[in-house]
């Protein structure tokens, strides 16, 4: 008895931290007047110091064009733009965000 009573306790101490990591719920990419692809990844948090989302892969046509790293998020967006030399039409823009407690969602772009 005392052993399922334990083994209980364990089993809930290990899937809190679970319950409170997500994926971002929205990764949207566009492109500015000024030619950059910029992303906005939605993920709403209580505290963005402590949860956030903390690396951003972009690729273009399936080629990773960079990958940049955060150390926090503000409110519940996390937002960055990318200058992307000789984009063309029908170019596929990728963005791929991470959350530091799990999780991670992709969002893209065709260029017209």
């Amino acid at each position: 008895m005392m052993r399922a009573i334990a083994l209980s306790l364990m089993m809930a101490v290990l899937m809190v931290p679970a319950a409170f990591a997500h994926a971002p719920s929205n990764v949207d990419v566009s492109l500015t007047d000024d030619g950059k692809a910029q992303v906005i990844v939605t993920h709403s948090v209580g505290d963005p110091r402590q949860h956030y989302i903390y690396k951003m892969e972009v690729s273009v046509n399936g080629e990773m064009f960079t990958e940049r790293e955060y150390t926090g998020q503000v409110g519940n967006q996390q937002l960055d733009s990318f200058k992307i030399p000789g984009l063309k039409k029908d170019d596929k823009i990728e963005a791929h965000a991470y959350c530091n407690k799990g999780g991670d969602r992709k969002g893209e772009l065709i260029v017209e």
